[in-house]
């Protein structure tokens, strides 16, 4: 049996710049709300916390896992998580980390393949990053996506 369960707590730091490489006042950007949807989060599996500061999103869910027990449709699930920011008008963001956690259990000649799409509404090109993991292996594990590049929002745009 192969299974992989992932319990998501996204960290996001917020990097925010103006057009003179100013910063925005201390506490400006925040996270608004958050919204998920897939066939690895139908409604009601999953559980979410801004953090006080607004700069931090923890979300866990209960359904998202693979596995080749069953149907074709069990052994790939998604989840989109959209997040809503508030900033100052004329500056724009950026996603600076996100952390993974979640549980791998694979048998011989298994692979589980986690691959995280980051992107701002509106604007092409989408930053991708995968990982795997190849049977024989049962444990926790945590992985960081620093970004090197950063990819903003466009400037004098608000969306989600």
């Amino acid at each position: 049996m192969a299974m992989l369960l992932l319990l998501l707590p996204l960290l996001l730091q917020l990097a925010a710049r103006g057009a003179a490489s100013t910063c925005p006042p201390p506490g400006s950007v925040k996270i608004q709300s958050f919204s998920y949807a897939g066939s690895g989060c139908p409604p009601g599996t999953a559980v979410g916390d801004i953090s006080k500061d607004g700069k931090a999103l923890t979300v866990i869910f209960s359904k998202y896992y693979a596995t080749t027990d069953k149907l074709l449709a069990d052994r790939k699930r998604s989840c989109v998580v959209t997040v809503k920011l508030s900033y100052p008008r004329g500056f724009i963001v950026s996603v600076g980390t996100v952390t993974t956690r979640g549980y791998v259990k694979l048998d011989a000649g298994a692979v589980a393949t986690i691959q995280t799409w980051y992107y701002f509404s509106g604007l092409p090109g989408t930053a991708r990053l995968v990982r795997k993991f190849t049977g024989v292996v049962e444990k926790n594990f945590e992985v960081t996506d620093k970004f090197l590049t950063l990819v903003y929002s466009r400037c004098g745009v608000s969306r989600d």
